[in-house]
């Protein structure tokens, strides 16, 4: 397999659609939100021609059931934002610090009572970004559309939300007569902008809407209509005579690899709500999140090998990812500055399943780890042990991982 499994599509049991959507369109966006206008990010100077965040987006996937506000949000744009920030592009790196979109969906669900597959609002998204936060794909708690957000997972997930919580969130006046120079002046900022679309419920118009090379073309047309969510990356005033690129989320055979060309005249007519988000609490190199010292931080060392996770006297201890500069690594548990405890490790060809103790990754018994002796342990092997027979996550013996093997256990 040339990709490295993403973990959250091995988590859902529903059937895909490759055309789903899922967003229930605001008819007064700007109602339920403070109005956006440049000012709230400070921003000046002169807009370029074009600019685009694509290269610090991870790669596009199909969502699964209607998903597709998460996919937006937690998937798109604050990938976008926070990888431009930290300075991410390797696709490794990207894929294995990926926001979570099926977690901040769940939250939405469980806050609001619908049920698993119904879709929702965007702007419910941002109150919860603001109040809880996004959660890595591989962090705990791993759950699934279905799974209930109950105290207990909620608590177990606060951790590693908390560090991702945005500060402030706008809806843009799309009746402006300035929204094409508006969007543009945020995207040029570092500031991606999730959006809901009108789309045509036709699946066929759908089908042929969105040509190979990205270009949308009359698709909320047609006598029934329903939302989508994406989220705009980019734009360049001389493609298609001008145009957004937007990141979707059907997978990277439809459109120009996952990407949508909307021309700004099409925009205006087609979306339907915009919104900016910032958050407040990254910083600069080496330590871009966190006091890097006793809380949950992201450092980058002087050779491009990085570390998000929680620390202890600039050690690492407690969940973590070690993450060398070519984007293999690990996602697990750490005492005292050595792993201990349940992993998940990256290599270039595939994601395995191991136990280390003291540092060392020993063999596992009877692959199920039967003596598990913490929550996380038995959190992380379940799932496992769920999806061991249908996908190709294994456990990992000692000499079949091959990536760099870390000297740094704590920061300096």
């Amino acid at each position: 397999m040339n990709r490295i499994i993403f973990l959250f599509l091995l988590l859902l049991s529903f059937q895909t659609n490759g055309f789903s959507q899922g967003l229930l369109l605001d008819e007064n966006p700007t109602e339920h939100m403070e109005k956006y206008s440049p000012d709230k990010l400070g921003f000046t100077g002169v807009v370029p021609t074009k600019f685009s965040l694509r290269k610090y987006c991870p790669e596009t996937i199909s969502q699964k059931g209607n998903t597709c506000a998460g996919f937006a949000i937690a998937y798109a744009a604050m990938n976008a934002f926070i990888n431009y920030r930290l300075q991410i592009t390797n696709d490794l790196t990207k894929s294995y610090l990926a926001f979570d979109p099926y977690f901040l969906y769940g939250l939405i669900k469980s806050k609001y009572s619908i049920q698993c597959n119904d879709p929702v609002q965007m702007y419910k998204a941002f109150d919860i970004l603001e109040s809880i936060g996004a959660k890595r794909e591989f962090a705990p708690p791993l759950i699934n559309c279905e799974t209930d957000i109950t105290i207990d997972v909620l608590n177990a997930a606060t951790p590693y939300c908390k560090p991702y919580k945005i500060t402030d969130a706008f809806s843009l006046d799309l009746s402006n007569a300035n929204a094409i120079g508006l969007i543009k002046e945020a995207i040029a900022g570092g500031f991606p902008m999730p959006i809901g679309v009108a789309m045509s419920d036709d699946i066929n118009i759908i089908k042929n809407c969105i040509g190979a090379d990205g270009l949308w073309k009359n698709c909320s047309t047609g006598a029934g209509q329903t939302g989508h969510a994406m989220c705009i990356i980019g734009f360049d005033d001389l493609k298609f005579g001008g145009a957004f690129e937007i990141m979707n989320s059907w997978g990277t055979t439809v459109g120009d690899q996952g990407f949508i060309w909307m021309k700004y005249s099409d925009a205006l007519k087609s979306i339907k709500e915009a919104y900016v988000f910032d958050m407040s609490t990254i910083k600069i190199p080496s330590c871009f999140l966190g006091n890097c010292l006793t809380n949950y931080s992201h450092y980058r060392f002087d050779d491009f090998t990085r570390y998000e996770g929680e620390l202890g006297e600039s050690t690492f201890d407690g969940f973590g990812y070690y993450i060398n500069s070519d984007g293999t690594g690990t996602a697990g548990f750490w005492s005292g500055g050595k792993r201990n405890g349940a992993s998940f490790i990256f290599t270039k060809t595939e994601t395995y399943f191991g136990k280390y103790k003291d540092g060392v990754l020993i063999e596992s018994k009877s692959l199920g780890f039967a003596n598990q002796s913490t929550p996380e342990e038995t959190e992380m092997m379940k799932v496992y042990n769920y999806y061991k027979d249908g996908f190709k996550i294994k456990i990992a013996e000692p000499d079949e991982v091959d990536f760099e093997s870390e000297s740094k256990n704590s920061i300096k």
